[in-house]
């Protein structure tokens, strides 16, 4: 995996912030960790981190940039 930014496949206006690689305490499935660089109305201006399977990860979004916003 790219450090950087990342563009949802399907809806390109959407940013994200890959933050690293860690792993599923029980299962030790290794996961990617992001944030999206963007806000929803019902987050109440908390940040959300998520994680998604690496396989996921890279069917759903694509690299745009090394660095960082």
């Amino acid at each position: 995996m790219k450090p950087g930014v990342y563009r949802h496949k399907q809806h390109s206006e959407l940013l994200y912030l890959f933050i690293g690689l860690a792993h599923h305490h029980d299962t030790k499935e290794e996961v990617i960790v992001y944030v999206p660089l963007f806000t929803r109305p019902e987050w109440k201006g908390i940040p959300r981190m998520t994680f998604r399977s690496v396989e996921d990860f890279n069917a759903t979004f694509e690299w745009v940039d090394e660095r960082m916003p």
